[in-house]
């Protein structure tokens, strides 16, 4: 049972240095940004998908091992 996760930089430390940059994004999800389907403007949308893509990289895991990782605290 396999599992794609954030390696090196998690995706709580990628959204947060967007939204420092950014600033205020009007978001219909409350706990964050996602994976930008809650973003009303597109252009953001569109800003914070490139954003993500070009700094995020992955690592397969099985689940067990995934699972133990846990939510990275920064």
């Amino acid at each position: 049972d396999l599992c794609i996760d954030h390696n090196s930089t998690a995706f709580k430390d990628i959204a947060d240095n967007f939204l420092h940059a950014a600033g205020t994004i009007e978001t219909d999800n409350p706990e964050g940004l996602d994976y930008g389907h809650g973003i009303k403007d597109d252009f953001i949308r569109k800003a914070w998908q490139d954003y993500h893509l070009e700094l995020a990289d992955y690592q397969t895991l099985c689940r067990s091992c995934n699972s133990s990782k846990g939510a990275r605290k920064v």
